[in-house]
């Protein structure tokens, strides 16, 4: 959905995701309300999910200041920040992997695999844990998916580090996992 129809402010609130790639307008920035505080754009190029629980913003392109509780946050591309539980996490992602809620595309080059696994909960919205004592952090992963399911994706890298998996509830479950 094309948005232009602004009369003085370029203000819209969000629930849900939505990719955004705002023009650039110094004079009248575009701001986005959501469930945990206000995304702040001149021109940019961003994906923004919020429910009640959590709120998600990943930056492709430009700049955005977010606003949780006064305190002001700046990103650049290929930076993203998430608030759950009051608490904020900025961290650095792969910006092919931001956007593949709608190319349905993944692409890991040389990735941790506390990368993978983040990238899968979140592309397909199912949490992942693991015994950390277990979990070799060290290991890395390179790979390219297309329209591929999560089964797919944990059959192949379960070949590749000869680990073992269960689902339960919802949840996916990492045995022992080395390189």
């Amino acid at each position: 959905e094309v948005l232009s129809d602004f009369t003085d402010e370029r203000l819209v609130s969000l629930s849900g995701r939505a990719y955004y790639e705002v023009e650039s307008d110094v004079e009248n920035p575009f701001t986005i309300n959501t469930n945990h505080g206000d995304v702040t754009v001149v021109g940019t190029e961003f994906t923004l999910s919020t429910t009640p629980e959590k709120t998600e913003l990943f930056l492709y392109e430009g700049r955005v200041n977010y606003t949780h509780k006064g305190k002001v946050i700046e990103l650049k591309p290929s930076e993203a920040i998430l608030v759950e539980n009051g608490e904020i996490l900025k961290y650095r992602f792969n910006k092919q992997n931001g956007k593949s809620w709608i190319t349905d595309k993944l692409v890991f080059e040389g990735a941790t695999i506390s990368e993978v696994f983040k990238t899968l909960e979140t592309h397909y919205g199912i949490k992942i844990s693991s015994n950390s004592k277990l979990i070799d952090t060290s290991c890395t992963f390179s790979s390219v998916y297309t329209g591929a399911s999560l089964k797919d994706i944990l059959e192949e890298m379960s070949a590749f580090f000869s680990f073992d998996y269960v689902e339960r509830d919802g949840q996916i479950m990492i045995k022992k996992l080395s390189c």
